[in-house]
């Protein structure tokens, strides 16, 4: 008896019998005819335009494996659009013109009143101006959007409904003052006055209760800032003149100026304070860490001599050599001071490699060479080590 099996074609999902003893079984059948394994297999070659995986689409227009892939390159498209349209607005705006501190921006005049320069630019695509500044038209009507570059009157209302951005999150990702007005110049001088002359309307009891209110919200307000925002702004450093990019300018123009990479000693000189010595080494970590940001060139660097006296390409042989001269030449015992001076290479280098500055001039003779007894002192060291 010939038994038969019902399946279900996987391309056209018409059913059809297969016999239990037929070849076709044995190989697996997938389905009712050769038209439909062909078609099949000739469509299943296609790759998804977003993951690049093979998949075996249902109709001869499908470029997608899956609704999820086609969601996120539509996502991923409108992003780089947007990007490409912020990067055109960046471009074609902030225009300088020739009053200082005043840029043409899509034919809006813009001012940076307060803010000291050069600043730190927001890169192509993630928004328009620059971090810590909020840039504001001439005439005080209106102030510009860090995220499009539109020119509106209140910010809040316009980063919430359009952007999804709240405020708080808006002020802290580019680097504004809690306290700062998110408002043009001319509607926040409205309110201020609003403010005043209700103020005035009130008794004098009512005056005091609404002034020790508004003390309260206060102090509620900077304590919960304070755990959000840092202790101090980008744009209260942008005002002060103590910002990344302004703390570099220091050192590039004293370094112009000195014709040379500048040590500690010579920016301290320069500046007259060791105020910005304390800002450079906590904002960027160290001296040399901000001397490599500045990107001197290379020749101008002579803090590579003072590297190469200080014994690290020098055998041991040329470092007690260097104790031997000075010996000869000032007819004394080189000391710590010596060394400090800059008259002999780093004393760190000597100690690295003898343990201690004593050991180093009886390796190099020193004693020899001016003929004298060594001090009891140094014997008794010796002796203990």
């Amino acid at each position: 008896m010939i038994r038969y099996v019902e399946k279900v074609c996987e391309k056209c999902k018409k059913p059809y019998s297969v016999r239990w003893l037929s070849p076709f079984w044995r190989k697996k059948r997938r389905f009712c005819s050769v038209k439909c394994s062909r078609h099949f297999h000739r469509l299943s070659k296609r790759k998804c335009i977003f993951c690049k995986g093979p998949f075996a689409p249902a109709n001869k227009n499908q470029k997608f494996c899956s609704n999820p892939c086609q969601t996120k390159l539509l996502a991923q498209r409108r992003k780089d659009a947007r990007k490409k349209q912020w990067g055109k607005n960046q471009r074609r705006g902030y225009v300088p013109t020739k009053y200082p501190g005043i840029f043409d921006y899509a034919g809006s005049l813009l001012t940076l009143k307060n803010y000291k320069e050069p600043l730190t630019q927001i890169p192509l695509g993630e928004g328009v101006g620059w971090f810590g500044v909020l840039s504001s038209t001439v005439d005080g009507t209106g102030i510009q959007c860090h995220v499009c570059g539109e020119i509106v009157k209140m910010l809040p209302g316009h980063i919430y409904n359009v952007h999804g951005i709240k405020t708080k999150q808006y002020r802290a990702k580019y680097g504004l003052s809690p306290s700062t007005a998110l408002f043009s110049e001319d509607l926040r001088l409205k309110n201020k006055q609003r403010t005043l002359e209700f103020i005035k309307s009130l008794t004098k009891k009512q005056r005091k209760d609404y002034l020790d209110k508004g003390r309260e919200r206060c102090k509620m307000a900077r304590g919960k800032r304070s755990s959000f925002y840092p202790k101090k702004s980008l744009e209260q450093k942008n005002k002060e003149g103590v910002c990344p990019e302004q703390l570099l300018e220091r050192i590039k123009n004293i370094g112009e100026k000195l014709g040379h990479v500048p040590s500690k000693d010579e920016y301290q000189t320069e500046e007259g304070t060791s105020r910005y010595l304390h800002l450079i080494r906590k904002t960027f970590g160290g001296w040399d860490k901000a001397v490599e940001m500045c990107h001197f060139r290379p020749e101008d660097d002579l803090r590579r001599v003072h590297h190469h006296l200080g014994g690290k390409r020098r055998s041991d042989e040329d470092l007690l050599e260097y104790l031997r001269i000075y010996t000869q030449e000032n007819q004394q015992i080189p000391t710590a001071t010596d060394f400090k001076r800059d008259f002999l290479p780093d004393l760190s280098a000597y100690r690295k490699r003898w343990g201690s500055i004593e050991r180093a001039r009886q390796e190099a003779g020193v004693y020899q060479i001016l003929d004298a007894k060594k001090p009891s002192r140094w014997n008794s060291n010796l002796d203990k080590s």
